[in-house]
């Protein structure tokens, strides 16, 4: 649970036609159930490897999303949190306590340790992150 809160990340996804907005969406959430927060995406369409329909909108999207992600990477930006991934880690906990002893031990260990198991909220797993760290 929350392996990774309190980093950022983006999602890359490219289609030959349909379901970009589907694989960034599932990407997003795959993300966001570790603990990352998206701060952005990028998709383009393309039709064989190496060749994309809009070749510069790809790139300025790309730059983009670098001028976005930058400062995260720096450390000049710390990541926040919104309803998405505090309802996330909600569900999570949730699931957890129910689960009891037949959760993996390791991942049990692992929340024990971190202290997660005690957050109210995904807030409250960033605050515990950065004052570790």
């Amino acid at each position: 649970m929350m392996r990774l809160a309190g980093k950022a990340g983006v999602t890359v996804a490219t289609t030959a036609e349909n379901g970009l907005v589907e694989v960034q969406n599932y990407l997003g959430m795959m993300m966001t159930s570790l603990g990352v927060k998206t701060i952005g995406t990028l998709g383009s369409y393309g039709s064989l490897p190496g060749h994309l329909y809009d070749l510069d909108g790809a790139q300025s999207d790309a730059r983009a999303l670098v001028d976005a992600a930058y400062p995260h990477v720096t450390g000049e930006r710390a990541v926040t949190t919104d309803e998405y991934p505090g309802e996330v880690f909600a569900i999570m906990k949730h699931k957890i306590e129910a689960a009891g002893e037949s959760v993996l031990a390791g991942d049990l260990e692992y929340r024990v340790r971190a202290g997660y198991l005690e957050c109210s909220c995904f807030a409250d797993v960033l605050e515990k992150k950065q004052a570790s760290s």
